[in-house]
């Protein structure tokens, strides 16, 4: 499906300005990909001007060529996830890469010799917890910014605290974007996962060249698995294809029996799962039992996931913009190091790289801003700093405050391995009248 890029494509910023449904439907996010390529590489060229590639291997030395020791006043970085609840192995994979970051970075001198100290929360995938710590990393904590998140619910109401006391928010996790009313444009939000022209529109026309065009629909019921149905379907238009019927279920979900009477009455030809956590796990467990063979697609699947699970994973089809598959040698050295810290059979996930991606674009927007960490110091720096990491060269858009990032297409083997199939390469993020610049 690797589209080839049209190079006479006009600034990918103007297209910030066209119809969510129109982008979509057109693909323009790909094809603006050519025309950002200049500006990624200016970022990496230009690091010395202004910033820094912030990558891991950027090490501050003391005279002796040892790494410098990071003494000076720590910055406060605050972190929130769901490190209990029906997510909490995706959050506790998550807050792993995000430390990691944290060891590495301190361990390197820190940011402008300053240490980051790490102040953890678990919001158990609750609006109201989001609330409540949000609340105290802000005011208690006095944190200068805050990353993590995964529930599109933790992130609304997370946003209902730090932006009225100007605390950048970043969040790491892939969401549907504008969808369904969701908030997708705020100067103190900085998205470094997916956003529905990234994630499901090169999915989609790849899916109905080698699978299909009919869908049956099942999800959680909250804002991210109704968003992301709302724009399947206006995906499908163009594709000819059609959402025969969408099922959703509250977060604990136990039983799916009623919805395999509706697959085995729909003759769809794919299974589209937007289940979360493990949610995700019994539906799949349930599917096997039900002798179902609808292809499924998941946006949740993960290496993790499939690699504990391969039973029941095997043959799912997904799209993240990490994969432990990536074939680079920075991603070889970050699994090596992610497993030195948890374990030789583990693995990070794409939630967790945009954590581990984010702390390391903080770095070194802090660092362009001569070390200020306030925020109308470093945000405007975000956008002029470029970062190598695991999943291949990144940058935030200045527009959208979103990460330009790669997409891979992965489906699940037998060894539970997720093979790679198909990718897409600094896909710009397109959010209808954002312009934060």
């Amino acid at each position: 499906m690797s589209k080839s890029n049209n190079n006479s494509i006009e600034d990918p910023r103007e297209s910030n300005k066209l119809g969510r449904r129109l982008v979509l439907k057109t693909g323009l996010g790909f094809g603006a990909a050519a025309a950002l390529a200049p500006v990624l590489a200016a970022c990496s060229s230009d690091a010395a001007d202004e910033t820094s590639n912030t990558g891991s291997n950027d090490t501050a030395t003391s005279p002796d060529g040892t790494p410098a020791e990071a003494t000076g006043d720590p910055i406060k970085v605050g972190y929130i996830g769901d490190l209990t609840g029906v997510l909490a192995q995706q959050g506790q994979i998550q807050l792993n890469c995000f430390e990691l970051a944290v060891k590495q970075i301190n361990e390197s001198g820190g940011i402008g010799g300053r240490p980051i100290e790490a102040v953890t929360e678990d919001t158990a995938s609750d609006s109201a917890q989001a609330i409540e710590k949000s609340t105290k990393l802000a005011l208690e904590d006095e944190v200068v910014t805050v990353i993590g998140g995964i529930t599109s619910s933790v992130r609304e109401a997370a946003l209902t605290v730090l932006p009225n006391e100007k605390i950048p928010f970043f969040y790491t996790t892939f969401y549907e974007g504008a969808a369904a009313g969701a908030t997708a444009c705020d100067e103190y939000l900085i998205a470094t996962g997916q956003i529905p022209n990234q994630q499901v529109a090169p999915l989609v026309p790849y899916l109905s060249e080698n699978v299909g065009k009919k869908y049956i629909v099942v999800g959680n019921d909250y804002i991210w698995p109704r968003g992301m149905t709302e724009v399947l379907e206006e995906l499908l238009v163009e594709e000819g294809g059609e959402v025969v019927s969408s099922t959703y279920f509250p977060l604990g979900t136990t039983d799916f029996g009623p919805f395999f009477k509706e697959l085995a009455d729909a003759d769809a030809d794919i299974c589209w799962v937007t289940l979360v956590g493990s949610d995700q796990d019994t539906f799949l467990q349930q599917y096997k039992q039900f002798g179902a063979t609808t292809q499924i697609v998941s946006l949740s699947m993960n290496d993790d996931i499939a690699a504990t699970n391969p039973e029941i994973s095997e043959g799912v089809i997904t799209v993240q913009n990490y994969l432990a598959g990536i074939e680079s040698g920075n991603n070889t050295k970050f699994l090596e190091e992610y497993r030195a810290e948890n374990g030789a059979d583990t693995f990070p996930i794409a939630i967790g790289e945009g954590a581990y991606n984010s702390v390391y674009l903080f770095k070194g927007a802090v660092e362009a801003a001569d070390g200020s960490t306030d925020p109308t110091d470093w945000i405007p720096k975000l956008s002029g700093v470029s970062f190598d990491s695991p999943s291949g060269s990144i940058g935030i858009d200045a527009d959208t405050q979103h990460a330009i990032t790669n997409s891979y297409i992965g489906k699940v083997g037998a060894d539970g391995v997720i093979e790679i199939l198909d990718e897409e390469k600094a896909v710009v993020p397109v959010v209808e009248g954002c312009i934060l610049s």
